[in-house]
């Protein structure tokens, strides 16, 4: 955001008059009535000045485009100046009570105008709608579309503190060492609702200028008064806007087109790979709110992930096949290993040691009628030591006295909370039986990926599946369903999503903490859930198998992991099953043909 033009362009007029003559001086923020000494103010007039100047220096000076402006005789630092406006600092030596401006121009005075100086007149900067010129906690400006988050830091712009700590000579920037606070007592609220102030100085690096720290209080979802206050004295009120903790958690950023076909993303440095049916699609996003698709590599890839300075893929229903590529020239990756055959299609796949842990999801069907007669998952590994010549690892084995370790129930996906853990995310259910039975989470021993074991399974009570998990610190979110693949008729998931959380203290004997039955829909098999950061999360979601195009991202509030609950739903067309993933503060996702980008304000 661009301060300094603010300040320069406030209240802009069109009278173009050639006579020196002052009609009003205001606040220069609130173009109020009350300017306080050090704070910037406004005369508007006729005639002030022959064209339009701006100061183009830091520091600012008393002549500027051959106008001066005096205050009690003695010259103000000017800040801009045109025919009909000038704004200037009233100089901090000013006395308090009447004072009296003249504005020279061309060798010819304006007649003395009078006005009053108080020991504070805070004014808050305004644009637009009568809006507050306010910084959300990750600088970006507060707007209805972007609002600040209850608990959170907003940064508003304002002048006329009157007195400071520590003083600084008239037209000088402030300094960050030392800072310069307000010295009279001052308070702030939002809404009529107190707004506790961290800092109220002036902003390094400008002169006059003031900010206001602020905590937004806790506040429903709306546009809000701000108000500051200063030995007394309050500000105009201009809005601010306040969201609900999961509505202000993603802000869009960015999006570009990568083709069709799309799997998944992975990020690496500055560059995310789109990976698809139809090849890799490198994109640039060093700057998130401006991803670039630069080339397509690898020809069929499908579900891939991103280790050491390498990506693997895996592609094909039919004849899977696993290959892996360098990234050591990140804009034109090349394959290295591979096209390597795999037993099976697998869904997905972890990294573990040097292996890729594949886990896998299908089921058999007759079509007339079309009913299901069996399920099946199966955990088998890859291994990568010499990328260049993949070789087959090992395949989890059923054990008749091990119900952990059956292969008769779908993998829909995994959970890597610890080096030698894999948590399998699965169901009960078996056989043409899609119905009867709970969501399952297996423990897998993966300590040695040439030997994988299944450990233990735990049930959960009032789910069905269990299709999705994602991982912050030791409590992992899984997302569920209460039912799974409907059988006979169609084969879509038209339950209710579950949430269950997960004490992941102990990898090896994971907690089931609560479950909660949602109202929302999902008929995604293996969505993607991702981790936001803060107790919150994130899972692609289908919304209704009618429309495939009717998807969204669906955030979810698991700062109690007591009572997780879906927080807000934002809807993105075409989002794929498995396309989101977090690097850093940005979350990615990916649709059917492009890649967007969001911030996460944690």
């Amino acid at each position: 955001m661009r301060l300094g033009l603010i300040l320069l362009s406030l209240q802009v007029h069109a009278v173009l008059v050639a006579q020196p003559g002052i009609n009003a001086l205001v606040n220069g923020a609130s173009n109020g009535t009350g300017v306080a000494p050090g704070s910037f103010a406004t005369i508007y007039g006729t005639g002030l000045a022959s064209g339009t100047a701006t100061a183009s220096d830091a520091s600012l000076g008393t002549s500027l485009g051959g106008v001066t402006v005096t205050v009690n005789g003695r010259q103000a630092p000017l800040y801009f100046v045109r025919q009909d406006q000038i704004n200037f600092q009233v100089p901090f030596g000013t006395v308090i009570g009447s004072a009296s401006a003249i504005v020279q121009t061309g060798g010819q005075f304006s007649a003395p105008f009078a006005f009053e100086v108080l020991p504070a007149a805070p004014g808050i900067l305004v644009f637009g709608d009568n809006r507050a010129v306010a910084q959300n906690q990750d600088g970006s400006l507060n707007t209805a579309d972007n609002p600040a988050l209850p608990g959170t830091a907003l940064v508003a712009y304002l002048t006329g503190q009157g007195a400071l700590d520590n003083s600084l000579d008239d037209g000088a920037p402030a300094a960050a060492d030392p800072l310069s606070r307000a010295a009279q007592p001052s308070s702030a609220s939002i809404g009529g609702q107190n707004a506790p102030i961290a800092f109220l100085g002036l902003t390094p690096g400008f002169v006059g200028l003031l900010q206001a720290n602020l905590t937004v209080p806790a506040l429903a979802p709306g546009d809000y008064p701000l108000v500051v206050s200063i030995g007394g004295r309050s500000s105009n009120a201009p809005v601010v806007s306040v969201g609900s903790a999961a509505s202000g958690l993603l802000s869009r950023l960015g999006a570009t087109d990568t083709g069709g076909g799309n799997v998944n993303v992975q990020v690496d440095g500055g560059f995310a790979y789109v990976c698809s049916n139809g090849g890799v699609a490198v994109v640039d996003v060093a700057n998130p709110a401006d991803p670039r698709f630069l080339n397509l590599f690898g020809g069929t890839t499908g579900f891939c992930r991103i280790r050491d300075g390498q990506l693997a893929s895996a592609s094909g229903t039919q004849s899977p096949v696993l290959n892996v590529f360098s990234l050591s020239n990140p804009e034109q990756p090349s394959r290295i290993g591979g096209p390597f055959s795999l037993p099976q299609f697998g869904a997905e796949f972890n990294f573990v040691n040097s292996y890729a842990v594949f886990t896998t999801v299908w089921f058999s069907f007759s079509s007339n009628p079309n009913r299901i007669f069996r399920q099946q998952g199966d955990l088998f590994s890859v291994n990568l030591t010499d990328p260049t010549r993949p070789t087959l690892g090992n395949t989890l084995r059923p054990d008749g006295a091990n119900p952990a370790s059956t292969n008769e129930s779908p993998y829909f996906s995994a959970i890597h909370p610890a080096p030698d853990t894999l948590l399998l995310l699965s169901t009960t259910n078996t056989g043409a039986d899609t119905s009867s039975g709970l969501g399952r989470m297996v423990v897998a021993d993966v300590s040695d990926p040439s030997n994988l074991r299944a450990v233990r399974q735990v049930s959960v009570p009032r789910t069905n599946t269990l299709n999705c998990g994602a991982l912050e610190g030791t409590t992992a979110l899984v997302v569920g369903n209460t039912t799974s693949w409907q059988s006979p008729g169609d084969f879509a998931i038209r339950g209710n999503v579950t949430l269950t959380t997960f004490d992941l203290s102990d990898p090896r004997n994971p907690r089931a903490v609560a479950t909660s039955v949602t109202n929302v829909r999902n008929t995604f098999t293996a969505p993607a859930c991702v981790a936001l950061g803060g107790g919150w999360f994130a899972y692609a979601s289908f919304l209704t198998p009618e429309n495939a195009s009717d998807t969204a991202i669906v955030v979810v509030d698991a700062r109690d992991p007591g009572n997780p609950g879906i927080a807000s739903t934002l809807a993105l067309p075409d989002l794929v099953e498995r396309g989101l993933s977090v690097s850093g503060d940005v979350l990615y996702a990916v649709t059917r043909t492009g890649l967007t980008t969001y911030r996460i304000r944690r």
